[in-house]
């Protein structure tokens, strides 16, 4: 008796693990990478209409989100910056709508100092 609950205990905890596909706070791989493009060719515009950095998307290789007190977009990717000169970079998009200039984007790229800067939504 005690054997057949258990084992009926322990397939509700697997479905349900399975069920969920993300948990708060949990890191999911980006499968379909073109809403992350998206994503970053916005926040790359309205950087691009301030005072920058002044950079173009060229091309996204992987991306993560995670929810955390908004969504924490993880992305690895080439730019191109004010001398048309291609770069790797890992950039960060935390995304916090309801707060003033709530979207901060980290770059992290080869070679140059980590540079973060912040818009609107």
């Amino acid at each position: 008796m005690f054997t057949t609950k258990l084992f009926i205990l322990l397939s509700v905890a697997v479905a349900v693990t399975f069920a969920v596909p993300q948990m708060t706070g949990g890191v999911s791989p980006v499968e379909d990478l073109t809403e992350v493009e998206q994503e970053l060719k916005n926040s790359l515009s309205k950087l691009d209409a301030g005072d920058g950095p002044h950079y173009k998307l060229s091309k996204v290789y992987k991306a993560s989100r995670q929810v955390v007190e908004g969504v924490l977009t993880k992305i690895e990717a080439d730019i191109i910056d004010e001398e048309e000169k291609t770069q790797k970079c890992n950039i960060t998009i935390w995304s916090r709508p309801w707060l003033d200039n709530g979207i901060e984007v980290t770059f992290e790229c080869e070679g140059k100092p980590t540079l973060t800067k912040h818009h609107s939504a």
